[in-house]
């Protein structure tokens, strides 16, 4: 895991829990650095999903890309013995709302980091850290620069 990568994950996540904190609520959201130095911030609706990583792979390739952090609300299930799910997490009975922080480099190093969403009964949600991965990260955002996956 290197520093910069690192020290991303670590701004998103910040910026991330600022934003749920307020709204209530964390919209879909990339950070990018490129080569050059920039920092850039997309945001999308999560509507047509792999057009959508399409789009990213391509903006990420034009702007030169070489490290990305991803946001958004979205659900997990927890399944025993690393079996899939019967249903997609959005359907399944057992999911989890959780916030999710997911980062890549053009190294293919990756790390990702979740928080589950308390929305109790009566007063306002809370967000208790739940998990921090590296390398292995998978999913439809995940490794979005590297070749392997164009």
């Amino acid at each position: 895991m290197t520093s910069k990568l690192k020290a991303l994950v670590d701004h998103a996540a910040e910026f991330a829990v600022k934003m749920f904190e307020k709204e209530h609520h964390v919209a879909a959201m990339w950070i990018a650095d490129t080569a050059a130095g920039k920092r850039m911030v997309f945001a999308a609706q999560m509507t047509h999903k792999d057009a959508l990583v399409a789009s990213m792979r391509r903006l990420f390739k034009e702007h030169r890309v070489v490290r990305y952090a991803f946001m958004t609300e979205a659900w997990k299930v927890m399944v025993p013995d690393g079996r899939l799910p019967a249903a997609p997490p959005s359907e399944h009975p057992d999911r989890r709302e959780i916030l999710m922080i997911q980062a890549g480099d053009n190294l293919g190093r990756a790390l990702m980091v979740t928080y589950y969403i308390l929305r109790p009964e009566h007063g306002p949600p809370q967000l208790k850290l739940s998990n921090i991965e590296g390398d292995e990260i998978k999913g439809r955002f995940a490794n979005l620069l590297t070749a392997d996956r164009e």
